[in-house]
């Protein structure tokens, strides 16, 4: 969530649960998948000024940018609560009113649109809110046009890598109802905003190569699990990693449960390879044992095709090439 004093922002599925999310150098992110509805939520905590708000009759207004893209319509707290922003606006009035919901979509680049930074305004929802109160004045509510959307992006600058720009931005989906407006008229109060919260929101592969999501990190590693894209091969096929385990044993001790497992030496010399494990020995230990598989006439294989996480050593004898 992105909180300034009382006021705090959050994507929502909508189904109400909150969209997983990280923070990295004071940016905070949602971690989404493309073709996903969703929600804005904006909350208003208790705070010192609420008892002093509700006596007079001041209210939160809270207006909302997608993309940077108004969404067409502001919503009203009273004090302290929370409002849904459920889509971008269709139509509107007194009596009823109609959204196209958000929902996830992957942008497309255009050469339409230069980059002038890194900071694009795509992938984001911003809302800023205001102390606003109501005049006791009513005007007819006016119908309004369906807001278009921001789903291109501009072609990264020469050099950068591809993964810094926005994995997401946010389309229309369906058409839903929704009540009808205030017909209220509202004072904002103050030069400006009270305050202004911007949330990003992208892929976890994205996130992940960008070194926001980390894989040593447990938190992290629970968000990347969400998502079929970072989800380690052990979590995915559970089934195929335990069948994986039991054809090692078979074939370390012939049938499951009968026989010893044989010396590694005494594998080697039957031709199976002798596997060694570099990864958990320091660079003197490792080089140790290049020069000694050297001696022996034999080289150090590295099988990058298993499924396990960590490189699969082995010593197998030194190829030897004739010429014809």
């Amino acid at each position: 969530m992105v909180r300034c004093g009382p006021f705090e922002l959050t994507l929502v599925h909508p189904s109400g649960e909150t969209l997983p999310e990280v923070e990295k150098d004071g940016q905070f992110y949602a971690v989404a998948s493309p073709g996903h509805m969703f929600k804005a939520r904006v909350t208003v905590h208790p705070h010192l000024h609420t008892p002093q708000m509700l006596m007079q009759g001041i209210y939160n207004t809270v207006s909302l940018k997608v993309d940077g893209i108004k969404v067409g319509y502001r919503k009203c707290i009273r004090a302290t609560g929370t409002t849904d922003f459920p889509g971008f606006l269709a139509s509107g009035g007194a009596q009823s009113c109609s959204y196209r919901s958000f929902v996830f979509s992957t942008p497309q680049a255009t050469e339409a649109k230069k980059a002038t930074s890194l900071q694009f305004v795509e992938g984001t929802v911003q809302a800023k809110v205001y102390y606003a109160r109501d005049t006791s004045f009513h005007q007819e509510v006016r119908p309004q046009g369906q807001v278009a959307t921001n789903e291109t992006v501009a072609p990264l600058p020469e050099g950068k890598k591809f993964f810094l720009q926005p994995s997401l931005t946010t389309g229309q989906g369906a058409l839903q109802a929704g009540p009808g407006f205030s017909t209220s008229t509202y004072q904002v109060l103050g030069p400006g905003s009270l305050a202004t919260l911007l949330l990003r929101y992208e892929t976890a592969s994205t996130l992940l190569l960008r070194g926001v999501l980390r894989q040593d990190n447990p938190a992290h590693q629970a968000i990347l699990q969400r998502f079929p894209e970072t989800a380690s091969r052990e979590e995915q096929q559970p089934a195929a990693a335990a069948g994986r385990k039991l054809q090692r044993q078979q074939d370390a001790g012939g049938e499951e449960g009968g026989g010893q497992q044989q010396p590694a030496r005494q594998r080697q010399r039957q031709g199976d390879p002798e596997k060694i494990d570099l990864t958990s020995k320091p660079n003197g230990n490792a080089a140790d044992e290049i020069l000694a598989a050297r001696q022996r006439n034999q080289v150090l294989s590295c099988d990058l095709t298993g499924d396990d996480d960590a490189p699969q050593w082995s010593t197998v004898p030194r190829p030897v090439h004739s010429q014809h």
